[in-house]
């Protein structure tokens, strides 16, 4: 059914004006709704892990090794061949041997005897792969290469 006040009458043939006319009229014009914006929220990334540190480092002549780190350790996976020492007094390189923590940051050693040393002071030498790493973030300690003990 045309409407009236469109300016149609029903039973009028529907002229090209008349058609437009209508399209005018009958079109529905419904707002646009656009989607909300979503609110900006930072995405929150985690710190990487503090790097464990070598904090100190004492040496009894021929006997241990103490070494003290700034967190608490864990040495189940402890690898001893990556943990040398040389003693330029008693002219021996040791590696590490058993090892026992007395505390959670500290790791005591026995020495074995692995060779001969002709240098100076006391050397303290650890690779990456020595299997010590912080307990509550698993961070593997890097390592030194020729720390003169005692440290610090």
């Amino acid at each position: 059914m045309l409407s009236a006040e469109c300016g149609v009458n029903a039973n009028s043939a529907l002229s090209t004006q008349s058609a437009a006319l209508l399209k005018r009229c009958f079109v529905l014009k419904i707002p646009i709704q656009y989607q909300k914006r979503r609110d900006f929220k930072p995405r929150i990334i985690a710190p990487p892990p503090v790097a464990l540190v070598l904090s100190a480092a004492s040496y009894v002549s021929g006997v241990s090794l103490t070494l003290t780190f700034s967190r608490a350790i864990n040495v189940a996976g402890l690898s001893p061949t990556q943990i040398t020492f040389r003693d330029a007094t008693q002219e021996r390189t040791y590696r590490a041997g058993t090892v026992s923590t007395p505390s959670a940051n500290v790791a005591q050693f026995t020495l074995v005897q692995i060779g001969m040393f002709a240098g100076g002071g006391y050397l303290l030498n650890a690779t990456a792969s020595n299997g010590i790493v912080a307990t509550n973030d698993g961070s593997a300690w890097a390592g030194v290469a020729n720390r003169s003990l005692p440290f610090p």
